[in-house]
């Protein structure tokens, strides 16, 4: 068996065919355009590093963990949309439907959190964005999973509002990535 190809199957190259949340949300903070697409041309042209490779893949067995035992989650929501003519996609970690939509934006850490990173609450508000434009209301959580010692997980929740400045973050992002994809109309434009 060749593991070193297995490996390279698990990071193959992604496709520039829309944004990316996880790379809009990496060029957040940049002083001007050029550097931001600079910043997401090397994002989306990064090797997969073996700490994303398993990250990946606690990924992949948590989805099955997530719908076999939570009743009313999705694991691995496909996410797709217009931003200002920009298409972005993406996969949403975890989504709970039920009286209220959380959605759940995993993160492994080698150390305790005491605040998210921006990035990942740049990602997540793109996602608590999208369904709240599709069912009317929605909020989210950034969950980190401890990679060291006995299992864990530190959650922090918030509402769309808390969330919109992170989403006015990754929409000038978009604007500076905007000319690297053609025009984009999609039925859902946030």
């Amino acid at each position: 068996m060749d593991f070193s190809k297995l490996l390279r199957q698990e990071s193959k190259y992604r496709l520039p065919d829309a944004a990316w949340p996880s790379c809009i949300s990496a060029c957040v903070g940049k002083q001007n355009c050029d550097e931001v697409g600079k910043c997401y041309i090397d994002c989306i042209a990064k090797e997969a590093t073996m700490e994303m490779i398993i990250g990946s893949l606690l990924h992949r067995h948590l989805a099955e963990l997530v719908e076999r035992e939570a009743e009313g989650c999705v694991a691995e929501v496909p996410v797709y949309y217009g931003v200002d003519g920009v298409p972005v996609r993406g996969r949403a970690d975890i989504v709970c439907f039920g009286d209220k939509i959380t959605v759940y934006e995993v993160k492994t850490t080698s150390n305790e959190v005491l605040v998210p990173f921006e990035s990942h609450l740049i990602q997540l508000a793109m996602y608590v964005k999208y369904f709240a434009a599709v069912y009317g209301s929605a909020a989210g959580a950034v969950v980190y999973i401890a990679k060291r010692g006995p299992p864990r997980a530190q959650v922090f929740e918030y509402t769309l509002d808390q969330l919109s400045p992170y989403y006015v973050n990754a929409r000038e992002v978009l604007r500076c990535i905007s000319p690297l994809f053609p025009r984009y109309v999609h039925a859902l434009s946030l």
